[in-house]
């Protein structure tokens, strides 16, 4: 186990910089490379850790730089939808992705943010413009 500056065992995990910062190495499986969180406080970086891991236990944590939507719409069928909710909602959910799959299912995760930017900007110029003419 990791000390601290002053010679105190922090933790599974946990070490302290020479700044003085905490920091917490977590390793989430199928993951090449560890999650840090670091804090100037030791029970908040113990907090971050333990977000961490319990959002890895609840399937939230991904590496979204390769999840694709449709990778993503079959965890959250799986998940959240499958047996929660009525057969004819599951039914009507999948028939309705069906029609976008092909547009946008093979968009990444990490970039559906940065194409909603660009939409909305492009939907409020166009309505710009019809105010102009009215």
């Amino acid at each position: 186990m990791a000390k601290a500056l002053n010679g105190k065992e922090l933790g599974k995990g946990i070490t302290q910089l020479r700044n003085g910062t905490y920091q917490a190495r977590v390793y989430i499986k199928g993951n090449d490379k560890p999650i840090y969180a670091s804090s100037k406080s030791l029970e908040e970086v113990k907090q971050k850790r333990e977000k961490i891991l319990e959002q890895y236990n609840l399937g939230l944590q991904t590496d979204a730089s390769k999840k694709t939507l449709n990778d993503w719409f079959d965890e959250w069928m799986e998940l959240y939808v499958v047996g929660k909710v009525k057969p004819r909602t599951v039914q009507n959910y999948i028939r309705e992705y069906e029609r976008c799959k092909s547009y946008i299912g093979h968009k990444h995760i990490k970039m559906m943010k940065y194409y909603t930017h660009l939409e909305e900007n492009f939907v409020n110029k166009e309505f710009d413009k019809i105010r102009e003419k009215m």
